[in-house]
C-alpha cells in the first residue's frame, strides 16, 4: 500500500468511527422518545436478541418488562445529556451515558439521575442495545428534590423504603476522595 492509499484508508477508518459515533447517539436519542412514547415496536428493534437491561436477559423479556413498567407510570421524560464511548472493534462498543428523567408513579411526580453502563453492537449495519445497566444519581421526589439531594438516601421510590444510591456513593474514586477528606 502506497502513503496515498494508506492516508486514504486512514481517514475513511477515522470517518467510520465519526459517523459510528453519531449513530450510537441518535440510538440514545431514539430511546427515551421510544420509552416515552410506549412505542415498544421501536425499542425492541433497538436491542440485540440476546440483549440484557438490568437483570433482564433476552429482548423479549426485556420488552415485557417495558410494558409492565409502562403501565404503572403515567407520562415520563427521559434527557440523555452527555455520553462517551470506547471502542472493542468495528462492531462492539462501550459507553457511558448521563441522564435524567422526570415520571410520574402513584400520584407523584419524579426526577431521576441516571447513569446507564452501556455495550452496542453492530447488527445487520445499525448500532444496537447489546446491555444496559442503571446506575442511579437520585430518585427523588419533586417536593423534595431541593431539600434531599445531599441525603444519603436518595432513592426514594413512592411506597419503598429508602435507599442509596449507586453515583457518586459507589465509584472508587469518590469512595477514596471523601475517604481522604477524613484523613
Amino acid at each position: 500500500m502506497n502513503q496515498s492509499e494508506k492516508d486514504r484508508s486512514d481517514v475513511e477508518t477515522r470517518l467510520r468511527r465519526v459517523e459510528d459515533r453519531l449513530e450510537i447517539g441518535e440510538l440514545i436519542s431514539r430511546y427515551g422518545v421510544a420509552v416515552d412514547d410506549r412505542d415498544f415496536d421501536s425499542l425492541k428493534a433497538m436491542y440485540v436478541e440476546d440483549s440484557f437491561f438490568n437483570g433482564v436477559s433476552g429482548r423479549n423479556a426485556i420488552m415485557d418488562f417495558y410494558r409492565e413498567r409502562g403501565a404503572a407510570y403515567g407520562p415520563t421524560y427521559h434527557y440523555p445529556h452527555s455520553w462517551h464511548f470506547k471502542f472493542e472493534s468495528d462492531d462492539m462498543a462501550g459507553g457511558v451515558v448521563n441522564a435524567h428523567a422526570e415520571l410520574s408513579l402513584n400520584g407523584k411526580t419524579l426526577w431521576l439521575g441516571i447513569r446507564y453502563l452501556d455495550r452496542y453492537e453492530r447488527i445487520d449495519g445499525q448500532w444496537r442495545f447489546k446491555a444496559r445497566d442503571t446506575k442511579f444519581r437520585y430518585v427523588l421526589p419533586f417536593e423534595e428534590m431541593a431539600t434531599a439531594y445531599g441525603e444519603a438516601l436518595r432513592r426514594r421510590w413512592p411506597g419503598a423504603e429508602m435507599q442509596p444510591v449507586d453515583i457518586p456513593d459507589k465509584v472508587p474514586t469518590f469512595i477514596a476522595y471523601k475517604a481522604g477528606l477524613k484523613g
